[in-house]
């Protein structure tokens, strides 16, 4: 097996480019024998999420080992195509989990309720919002 280093074209809108153009995304290839590609992903998350991660470089980010963050970051500070491109890259299986298991406290309350009731579909879950919305005190022993 050998991997290669490619460039994945994907028709992509964004805001500054005209309707479904094709941006580049560095990629990797995990390629059999044969040269046919086994597995393809993205290493790295692609230039325009910069401004919503911006407390890493996008080139430092791996999107496995940090989805943790990037899942979190995307869903609590980024818009719509930010948002729509973490449903586009994880299963929703993996989004729900991140989202139950690893509470990040930066959400809005209006955001935080978007989120897990209508786009996670987790409204039956009981979920502890002084985990998530910045504005309640972390005072979690009482």
């Amino acid at each position: 097996m050998e991997i290669c280093r490619r460039e994945l074209l994907l028709p992509v809108h964004l805001p500054w480019a005209p309707p479904c153009s094709y941006v580049k995304y560095p990629t990797l290839s995990l390629q059999n024998a044969s040269g046919f590609d086994i597995l393809t992903y993205m290493a790295h998350p692609p230039p325009f999420l910069q401004g919503a991660l911006w407390l890493s470089d996008i080139d430092r980010l791996n999107i496995e080992k940090d989805k943790d963050y990037i899942i979190h970051q995307l869903f609590s500070h980024g818009g719509m195509e930010e948002i729509w491109w973490v449903i586009r890259t994880y299963p929703l299986d993996t989004i729900r989990t991140v989202f139950q298991t690893v509470p990040y406290k930066d959400y809005r309350a209006p955001r935080f309720n978007f989120i897990k009731n209508y786009l996670l579909e987790l409204q039956h879950i009981p979920l502890d919002e002084r985990h998530y919305v910045t504005n309640i005190p972390r005072n979690l022993g009482r």
